[in-house]
């Protein structure tokens, strides 16, 4: 897992905001990167009191910790499961294929991304009544990319 974030103002571009995501998920996926974090989370599970510490009170505190820091700290959270491999017998069964990444509280919009038989499903899961960052994400991609886009909901654009 990585944590991309930018400090928004109103002057900034959607190609600005692109650059610096770009920047950072190119950082944060390079396997130096990955094993200075994986090495800095070991640290606590080889920390003799951790050790020492019942189950009961370290899962406690992670708890506390997600709850107050960890949510607090994002807006969304995107998953990437890239591309599924089925064996081929079954392929010629298979349309399409999506994974769903259910919002919280504290995180309304989630979103999962995977592709199966070449055909790429991205899912949004909400929490609030409100479409507009959705709508405007698929408004986005399909005007970037120039590709035409299938869009399936259950309650687009339902109301209170």
């Amino acid at each position: 897992m990585i944590n991309v974030g930018v400090e928004m103002n109103d002057d900034m571009t959607f190609e600005q905001v692109l650059e610096i995501v770009h920047a950072q998920m190119k950082e944060k996926t390079t396997k130096p990167y990955l094993s200075q974090v994986m090495a800095a989370s070991m640290k606590y599970e080889k920390n003799l009191l951790s050790r020492f510490t019942p189950l009961k009170l370290k899962n406690m505190a992670i708890r506390y910790g997600f709850d107050h820091y960890g949510e607090e700290a994002k807006t969304l959270t995107l998953t990437n499961l890239g591309k599924i491999a089925i064996p081929s017998s079954m392929a010629a069964h298979v349309e399409a294929m999506e994974a769903t990444l259910y919002p919280t509280a504290k995180s309304p919009i989630n979103c999962a991304v995977c592709s199966i038989n070449e055909e790429l499903t991205i899912t949004f899961a909400r929490n609030i009544v409100e479409s507009d960052v959705i709508m405007h994400f698929f408004r986005q991609l399909a005007s970037l990319s120039g590709l035409d886009l299938r869009i399936v909901s259950n309650d687009w654009g339902m109301g209170a």
